[in-house]
């Protein structure tokens, strides 16, 4: 990101001019996101009215605002880590073994924006699934997920170790 302009950006700013509406537009997305699947996931665990009020409060919430205005990357991975936790939620629940595979999905997905830190989900999922008895299910989620994750993610992590900015996005890490 530091390197080069995001691709969002530079396509709203040459289709629609520089407005700041335009800008912010994605980031808007994002975070509206992180609250519809926050709002879910407590909806799920605890019933509809707790999914209500726990999306009112992420979305009314001061420090919620404060970030809206700068493009961050911690949307997007909020975003993966609660869709990966909705996924196992869902399977603590009674879902099956596919839910508790395609919790790798966001996981991996939120693993393109910050390296890392979103599989720190995966295994406290399967811990999770464990102390609830579903035990079968943690170990699909650690190995089957964490391996749809490092598959998604693999290909642009590569591309950055071994591309012209090799030597930057390894110093990041």
């Amino acid at each position: 990101f530091r390197v080069s302009e995001p691709l969002w950006r530079l396509l709203a700013s040459r289709a629609f001019g520089p407005p700041g509406w335009v800008i912010k537009l994605p980031v808007i997305a994002q975070a509206a996101l992180c609250v519809a699947l926050a709002a879910l996931l407590a909806r799920r665990l605890s019933g509809p009215k707790v999914g209500l009020l726990t999306g009112l409060v992420r979305a009314l919430s001061f420090p919620f605002f404060i970030h809206l205005d700068r493009f961050i990357l911690d949307y997007l991975v909020l975003a993966g880590m609660l869709g990966g936790t909705l996924l196992i939620a869902r399977c603590a629940r009674g879902g099956g073994y596919r839910d508790a595979m395609l919790a790798g999905v966001p996981i991996g997905l939120a693993l393109l924006a910050k390296p890392f830190f979103p599989l720190l989900a995966l295994p406290l999922g399967a811990a999770w699934l464990c102390v609830v008895g579903r035990w079968r299910q943690g170990m699909v989620v650690m190995t089957a997920g964490l391996f749809l994750a490092l598959l998604i993610a693999a290909p642009w992590h590569f591309s950055m170790l071994n591309g012209p900015y090799g030597d930057f996005f390894r110093s990041q890490y």
